[in-house]
């Protein structure tokens, strides 16, 4: 049966939209990892996240625009060869933004130390300079603390162990207490009963835990006294529950920088409860 002559007719407003949703559906289908906008990989998207799933989405739209146009709808203007490259150059500019946008999510934040003037009330009732203290040791390792949170207290003899073991090898251990409403007294009080070895050093304002990038506390940071940070993460490989095989990250780090050689992993990421920073 011969085919009608004339012109295909323009696709309704209806069939379009029904298409791009179509077309969302197996992308989505085919990348569940951009499915689900409030939760990536168990936690909150961050900036960099919601811009991956902006691009991807804008990037759809472009590849639907140009897949759900027909050649004849528009006579004489788009030529098949003409219309087979958009399609490509769609697809090319979808795969070029989504790598950018990972690229960048996946990127470390760049912790720093405080370079200007940092006091903190320790646990002995004495003021303390963060920046002189870092210069009296050749490493020191700053461990951020929760009252509350079990895998500090499942962690402190082991940095107990580490205090006594490292000590006269040059290397201090402070724990920092930077959660909302952080005193000085309590803290005071609770090293006591806890019986710490080092001092817990209050930061009510979390500066010193936002210059160094801690979020959750047992998060370890090693700074030299030149206050350059060279390892940054978990104690080991435990949470709450200690186990003789776990792998000692901050351990391992510390051998490795008395040792003049870079740590085996500048940073793992750290095991313990969220803090409640300001």
């Amino acid at each position: 049966m011969a085919r009608p002559c004339g012109p295909v007719p323009r696709p309704t407003a209806r069939f379009i939209g029904q298409e791009r949703k179509r077309f969302r559906r197996r992308f989505r289908r085919r990348h569940p990892e951009f499915s689900v906008m409030g939760t990536i990989i168990g936690r909150r998207p961050s900036a960099a996240h919601l811009a991956t799933l902006h691009a991807v989405d804008s990037g759809a739209r472009l590849v639907s625009r140009l897949h759900d146009s027909p050649v004849s709808t528009i006579p004489g203007r788009i030529r098949p060869r003409r219309f087979g490259a958009l399609v490509i150059a769609g697809w090319i500019r979808l795969l070029l933004v989504c790598c950018a946008c990972l690229f960048a999510c996946a990127r470390p934040s760049v912790a720093r130390f405080p370079s200007g003037p940092l006091e903190l009330q320790g646990s002995d009732g004495a003021v303390h300079d963060v920046a002189e203290l870092t210069r009296r040791h050749r490493f020191t390792v700053f461990v951020f603390y929760s009252a509350a949170c079990p895998c500090v207290s499942a962690h402190e003899p082991r940095l107990a162990a580490i205090h006594h073991e490292y000590r006269d090898r040059g290397i201090a251990v402070l724990m920092v207490n930077s959660e909302v409403g952080a005193n000085p007294h309590d803290d005071a009080r609770e090293a006591a009963r806890r019986r710490y070895p080092f001092l817990l050093l209050t930061d009510p304002e979390a500066r010193l835990a936002t210059a160094l990038g801690a979020e959750f506390a047992t998060h370890a940071v090693v700074v030299d006294a030149a206050g350059a940070i060279r390892y940054s993460g978990a104690i080991d490989s435990d949470k709450i529950r200690l186990h003789p095989d776990a792998t000692p990250y901050l351990r391992n780090a510390l051998d490795a920088l008395l040792a003049s050689h870079p740590p085996p992993a500048p940073a793992h990421e750290p095991l313990g409860c969220s803090l409640r920073l300001r």
